[in-house]
């Protein structure tokens, strides 16, 4: 696996800057998951077809994978600050849209809008952290955020839930948030964190050329986003295949995410005190490990609730370790293009485990998850132990 390494003096941005920067991301990351499961109840509350509502959910990451790699061009043509808040103008514009419109084409185009919030979310607010936070404690900053955003993703549905919100009143509250993210990129801040990333832009590489110089970086974001997010549907399943009631087979996503949010803080605080890359290919043998363990939960059902755990651990874990592997480099012309091929990574590996699980899991309904999840870790894990 190549880890960055370049050395570069950063110009320095005051860190409550950085963190007001990051706080919009938290805040708007929770507003659209607040609004976005309100949406698909709303949806199959008005009778639209599962395949319609399948694509709703679909167009979102479709358009993050469109619009990612585009990013540093669009920072270099309007600026960080400009791209962020054109973003957040974006996800306000794609409530109103579903909140004005009946109309399931246009809930497709704002879910896609409700994409371009979140590319923006994934590079343009997540470099700015990874180019200014302080070095020698970059581990426990970014194992901070990465919690704190978990727990945002996760609060959204949540309260969703908690206080049975209907769509138009979680749109509403959504939005505002929204606009309250977009009113703290105003003023200085903006200036300062434009000014960082002008001072640091230099001729870039292409996330393309990037993917192909580190492929050990992007093959560990793969392989986060299959345990962190991918694994959510298919361990439901796989639940109810063991005979537990639908209430509890769903509680499965819970599980893993809540494995996702305790272990990233200690991930990082870990990464300030040991080498980024034997943590990296310890989660990945770990994620094989708990896979190759599946087949044991058939004897006994309370397995099955600690290696879902450990997925959601070690898949956050991962997901903050590939992070701060660009973070605690300083080299300019990679930070944009390892953002936006890491983000790509992740949503591709969530999109991916939900679709090889299911095959595996027709084709063996006991065996076939364990299989696909343990080759997917080890071989992905053999390439992120690469070194170019």
């Amino acid at each position: 696996m190549s880890v960055m390494t370049a050395e570069t003096t950063v110009p320095a941005v005051p860190m409550p800057f950085v963190w007001r920067v990051t706080a919009v991301g938290l805040v708007s990351a929770f507003a659209a998951m607040l609004v976005y499961p309100a949406a698909v109840a709303a949806l199959a509350a008005r009778g639209v077809s599962a395949s319609a509502i399948g694509l709703f959910a679909v167009l979102q990451p479709a358009a993050m994978i469109a619009l990612i790699p585009c990013m540093p061009w669009v920072e270099r043509r309007i600026g960080r600050i400009a791209a962020i808040r054109l973003a957040l103008v974006m996800g306000a514009a794609a409530i109103a849209v579903m909140v004005a419109s009946d109309s399931v084409g246009l809930w497709l185009l704002a879910s896609m809008l409700m994409g371009v919030q979140f590319a923006v979310h994934w590079t343009s607010i997540d470099t700015a952290l990874s180019e200014n936070v302080p070095k020698h404690k970059a581990g426990r900053v970014i194992g901070l955020y990465q919690t704190l955003l978990a727990a945002g993703v996760a609060a959204g549905p949540a309260v969703v839930t908690l206080f049975a919100l209907p769509f138009q009143a979680a749109a509403l509250v959504g939005c505002a948030l929204i606009l309250v993210s977009l009113g703290a990129t105003l003023g200085e801040v903006g200036t300062r964190i434009d000014a960082a990333a002008a001072a640091l832009r230099r001729p870039t590489l292409s996330p393309a050329r990037f993917a192909r110089t580190h492929a050990g970086l992007a093959a560990a974001a793969v392989l986060a986003g299959i345990f962190e997010v991918g694994t959510s549907a298919m361990a439901t399943v796989h639940a109810l295949h063991l005979g537990f009631s639908a209430p509890a087979a769903v509680f499965a996503a819970a599980v893993i995410a809540g494995g996702s949010l305790v272990a990233q803080l200690p991930a990082g605080w870990l990464a300030d005190r040991v080498g980024l890359p034997t943590l990296m290919r310890a989660c990945g043998l770990g994620m094989a490990a708990s896979a190759a363990a599946l087949p044991l939960a058939d004897s006994a059902p309370l397995v099955f609730w600690v290696l879902t755990a450990l997925w959601g651990a070690f898949g956050g874990a991962l997901q903050t370790l590939v992070y701060l592997s660009v973070a605690k480099s300083r080299d300019p012309s990679a930070v944009g293009p390892a953002m936006a091929v890491l983000a790509i990574g992740c949503t591709l590996g969530s999109l991916i485990g939900p679709g090889l699980g299911g095959i595996a899991m027709d084709l063996s309904p006991s065996l076939g998850l364990a299989l696909a999840l343990t080759l997917s870790a080890a071989v992905l894990t053999v390439v992120v132990g690469r070194r170019r």
